[in-house]
């Protein structure tokens, strides 16, 4: 949303935005932007016929599938955007794999039905919205192919005016996970991939550097992930300003063993310059220019504690990354695809040039 609204700027579009979960979150963060935050139910919101909308942006399966209806019938002037930012189906059936590691479970054969219903759902985004838009040329595709005949636009998610933060690595210390928490979720990607690390990765690296820790940011982690606090271990809570923790921390790691599609907190470490070491989940989507390294990218646990022990004490090893980082940054500036106020334009004028006579007289 913030990025959608930076680039759109507030001279070019008024938005309004509606969070169906914001656990942990102000807000009033938002509205502090300057943008509009709609409160209360989303359904009356859309039916009240003195709301009017040019654009609806729908992200994730569930609030298509929750919302898209309404929009068509009581907002027809609106062209309806979807977002395909991580196909959850994916994310499904890679957990799933992970729960059947030992064997079929009870617990992958539900998720294998969930991504079938995601699976169902997505399709008929994909269909019925005007455009839709991901943030990979991989999923671009695998969109395309759902609806050859259907707007597909990548928008890479890189976050408006994000300056490279000190290329100081003797200032710096520790290990940051920059991670969101919802209280119950105990299965989430950030809790499984925060379980993993600490029981596999961690140890070998305190074992080397008992002096160092991880600092996981995020309001409301579940009861097991909050368990997991010691002295190795600092949770942080909700932090305001995260370039605050990236100027502190010397490594991020991305220890993701599943999900689906392009990982923000990737994205954003190598925007503030911060080596990072990830899984090939963690990296997924991002295309890097032959040449450059600007990731650690390992499955094995070992290789990732010795990835992250070298970075936390090999100052060469550090700038080297960080100047491949910066090379990175360099190339995403000279290859942003489309922004989002193309999109909308282009949404908008599309719906109109496909309106039926009921709508142009409703």
């Amino acid at each position: 949303t913030h990025n959608l609204a930076a680039e759109a700027g507030l001279d070019h579009y008024e938005l309004s935005v509606y969070a169906t979960k914001h656990p942990g979150a102000d807000p009033l963060a938002v509205a502090r932007l300057g943008y509009a935050v709609l409160e209360g139910d989303l359904h009356e919101i859309l039916r009240d016929p003195t709301n009017r909308f040019d654009a609806v942006v729908l992200c994730r399966p569930g609030n298509f599938d929750q919302f898209a209806a309404e929009v068509r019938r009581y907002q027809p002037q609106a062209a309806v955007v979807y977002v395909a930012e991580a196909p959850f189906a994916v994310r499904l059936e890679r957990e799933a794999e992970l729960a059947d590691a030992d064997g079929p479970s009870r617990r992958g054969s539900t998720l294998r039905r969930d991504a079938e219903k995601s699976w169902r759902i997505e399709r008929r985004a994909v269909s019925e919205a005007d455009r839709v838009v991901s943030v990979s040329p991989e999923e671009c595709a695998r969109l395309q192919g759902m609806d050859p005949a259907k707007p597909v636009d990548l928008v890479f998610p890189l976050q408006a005016d994000i300056a490279l933060t000190a290329d100081e690595p003797g200032k710096r210390d520790g290990m940051l996970y920059t991670s969101s928490w919802t209280a119950r979720d105990e299965t989430s990607p950030n809790a499984d991939g925060m379980r993993w690390f600490c029981a596999d990765v961690l140890q070998n690296v305190v074992t080397i550097l008992p002096w160092t820790k991880l600092r996981a940011t995020g309001a409301n982690p579940p009861p097991g992930i909050a368990r997991l606090a010691s002295a190795h271990v600092e949770l942080t809570g909700f932090v305001p300003d995260l370039r605050d923790v990236y100027e502190q921390a010397r490594v991020v790691v991305v220890p993701l063993r599943f999900g689906a599609g392009v990982k923000n907190k990737t994205v954003e470490a190598l925007q503030y310059g911060v080596p990072v070491v990830t899984t090939t989940i963690g990296a997924e989507g991002i295309e890097v220019p032959e040449g450059l390294s600007p990731m650690v990218i390992t499955d094995d646990p070992a290789e990732f504690a010795d990835a992250v022990v070298r970075l936390l004490t090999d100052g060469h090893a550090w700038r080297a990354q960080r100047r491949d980082i910066e090379a990175l940054r360099n190339h995403w500036e000279r290859n942003r695809g489309r922004s989002w106020v193309q999109v909308i334009d282009d949404a908008i004028q599309g719906h109109v040039g496909n309106r039926t006579p009921d709508e142009e007289t409703g």
